[in-house]
Formats: C-alpha cells, sequence, structure tokens
C-alpha cells in the first residue's frame, strides 16, 4: 500500500513550523516522546533515534491524538 505524507511550512522572520501528517497507520507517540538520543543509542534501539533528535531540534513537537500528524517547531534567534 502506498502511503501519503504531506508536509506543510510556514516560514516567518521569528520561526518555521513544519505540519507533517500521513494517511497510514498511527503510532503511540506518547512512549516514545521522553526517549532521548542518548538513550536510545546506549539500548542500541532500531527505532526512536528520530523521534529524539526531533525533540533535541525543535522547541515545540506536538503530536495530534490520532498520532498521524507532527507540528514542529523552531525560534530562531536574534
Amino acid at each position: 500500500m502506498i502511503e501519503k505524507v504531506r508536509i506543510e511550512y510556514t516560514l516567518t522572520p521569528q520561526k518555521v513550523v513544519y505540519v507533517i501528517s500521513d494517511d497510514g497507520e498511527c503510532f503511540d507517540y506518547r512512549n516514545l516522546k521522553n526517549a532521548t538520543l542518548e538513550t536510545a543509542n546506549n539500548q542500541l534501539l532500531s527505532h526512536g533515534r528520530g523521534i529524539a533528535m526531533t525533540l533535541n531540534g525543535f522547541e515545540e513537537v506536538i503530536y495530534n491524538e490520532k498520532g498521524n500528524q507532527v507540528r514542529l517547531v523552531k525560534y530562531f534567534r536574534d
């Protein structure tokens, strides 16, 4: 099955906002949201690194209730 992924973004002088969504199966992001990159690497997890990297790179990482959409916000410094 081919899944569609949509990426929308808004860019202003203060921040960039990405909204990424797909039509695929949802996942329980609540269990992975507390993951850190160090923990994922130390436990040699085969998954979770991308989420840990995202949490380290963006000030806001907000999932919808279903778990098939994420909103990422990065603020720019002066």
